[in-house]
């Protein structure tokens, strides 16, 4: 009896481990960083396999303690469903990843994963004629075939993983700068902005500088890329590469338990790999640096005066002590546009991006006079705490004509911070010298979520934009100045555009190895003809760098 319940102990074992080991290939697919050599990938394999067969003997054995037999029986059942669940993860993780992970492993992902479907669909359909047929014992074909299937599956993962060879880095060459001095740029980002809001909020008359600014330049929704996550999106707009490429693919890094002094980038989602595989994220930010330059280091490498304020890590301290530092009277003031008795979110925000526009019109007005061009990149990121709140409520007043007094607020909360940033843009694009470009950019922007959108964000263990998931709301893009169209509809515009194209505004070369394109269609046709796009291979020469003109 003692033997028999060895046995079958082992039968539970083994879809645990086989779960464990496919559960490796896929971190090692999802971190092409890591150092993919026999023993790391035999230390990984090992650590999750013995966690998984401990799970899956705790299950198994529940049902067949008192009947032994009954896990052999179970066992190629079992084996069936690791290899399906292995497929769907692949396959789903190779979609949903499409833009974080380099092409060559994104399509080898989705070979294992089509390869797991069909050992899934091959096991189960053995197992499904042993038991249609009166429980008939398997025989040493049947157990040999299943176990051979076991180790295909294995063996294809690890190869198709192993097949994989990044690319090599391209040698940047020297580039000339166009004579025609470029105009001084600011581009703001605004952090959930959204033409769906702006748009209807323009029409009412609510914001005058957007509106005016939309009749003097070039607009558009800038499509953006999945999954809704908050720090690789904002690279991807200033560095025109999709994350695989400028390598910031999550928010934060966490600790390879099976690895010592390696990081996992990306984690499995959809199974709670949070809680149980790793030992957390790093502390203190983001742990993962670009790999490409941003649009204002490629700027100040041809000698333009870059400013950056407020990228990557927002402010924290948002207490009103801060109100004080900004001048009570100038925050009294600009307070007031958001109408009697804000809420407390609508007042923490505000202060958060009037120290950044305190911040912005103290740089613009000390380099005014210094000659030298000028290109400033600012981040408010109130506005995405306040449409996490009051996003939904907003269209289903505006779109739907819900009447709920509840909703009412919120709508009129979010209109009001709409008008706020009106107000501090405005004051910006009248402080920045002439000649000059405004952009104002958004990564993402906001959609009226469900239950069915809300159930669809969960698949992904990074922190998502709410109202995401799998389809990111668009973000947007604003432009307005020298050498601008007027009051022309962008379309086909992608976030990552939004580099290439202010890097032609700045008489700049673009880069051939980035995703995105210029706007062309953006510009006054006499700008176009006077001044063709010039390309460089590269500005990369080592992680963050950029090549010198």
């Amino acid at each position: 009896m003692n033997r028999e319940r060895l046995l079958a102990a082992s039968a539970c074992a083994v879809p645990g481990l086989l779960a464990g080991i496919h559960l490796t290939g896929l971190l090692f697919f999802l971190n092409p960083h890591l150092p993919f050599h026999p023993w790391p990938v035999i230390r990984t394999s090992a650590y999750y396999g013995v966690l998984g067969a401990l799970a899956a003997c705790a299950l198994l054995l529940a049902v067949s303690w008192r009947r032994p037999e009954r896990a052999s029986r179970l066992l190629p059942w079992s084996m069936a469903a690791v290899f399906g669940a292995a497929s769907v993860l692949d396959l789903t993780h190779a979609v949903g990843y499409e833009r974080f992970l380099p092409p060559g492993i994104h399509d080898r992902l989705i070979k294992a994963g089509l390869w797991l479907a069909l050992a899934s669909l091959i096991t189960a359909y053995t197992a499904f004629l042993h038991t249609y047929r009166r429980k008939r014992a398997y025989g040493p074909r049947s157990r040999f075939g299943i176990a051979g299937l076991a180790v295909l599956t294995v063996y294809s993962v690890f190869e198709r993983r192993e097949a994989f060879n990044p690319p090599p880095p391209e040698t940047p060459r020297a580039a000339a700068i166009d004579s025609a001095p470029p105009p001084n740029l600011l581009i703001l980002g605004l952090d959930g902005a959204s033409l769906d809001a702006i748009l209807p909020l323009s029409e009412q008359g609510l914001l005058p500088f957007f509106s005016e600014t939309m009749r003097a330049g070039s607009y558009g929704r800038a499509e953006s890329i999945e999954p809704a996550v908050r720090l690789p999106l904002w690279t991807t707009v200033v560095t025109g590469k999709y994350p695989y490429r400028h390598g910031v693919v999550a928010e934060q890094t966490s600790e390879a338990p099976s690895l010592p002094g390696e990081r996992f980038h990306l984690t499995p989602g959809a199974i709670a790999f949070g809680i149980w595989g790793d030992r957390g994220a790093s502390d203190g930010g983001p742990a993962i640096q670009a790999s490409a330059p941003a649009l204002w280091r490629i700027a100040a490498g041809f000698g333009l005066d870059s400013v950056v304020l407020d990228f990557g890590v927002g402010l924290t301290d948002s207490s009103p002590a801060r109100a004080a530092a900004l001048g009570s009277a100038m925050v009294d003031e600009r307070l007031a546009r958001l109408g009697d008795g804000p809420p407390s979110a609508l007042y923490t925000a505000a202060l958060r991006d009037l120290e950044t526009q305190s911040q912005l019109l103290t740089t613009l007005g000390s380099r005014s006079q210094e000659g030298s061009r000028l290109v400033v990149f600012a981040l408010m990121d109130g506005l995405a705490d306040v449409s996490r709140l009051y996003y939904d409520s907003y269209e289903a007043v505006q779109f739907d004509g819900d009447q709920a007094q509840v909703r009412l607020d919120r709508a009129r909360w979010l209109s009001a911070y709409y008008a706020f940033l009106d107000g501090l843009v405005a004051e910006a694009w009248e402080e920045l010298p002439r000649p000059r470009m405004l952009a104002v950019v958004s990564a993402y922007g906001f959609e009226r979520s469900g239950p069915i959108r809300r159930l669809l964000g969960r698949w992904s263990e990074a922190t998502p934009i709410p109202g995401g998931g799998f389809q990111t709301p668009d973000g947007l893009l604003l432009l307005r100045g020298q050498g601008i169209k007027e009051d022309f509809l962008l379309t086909g515009l992608g976030i990552q555009d939004v580099a290439p194209t202010l890097l032609y505004a700045l008489n700049l070369p673009v880069a051939r190895d980035i995703d995105g394109r210029v706007m062309t269609e953006s510009f006054e046709l006499a700008t176009l003809a006077r001044r063709p796009i010039a390309f460089v291979p590269s500005y990369e020469t080592r992680a963050g760098g950029t090549s010198r003109p």
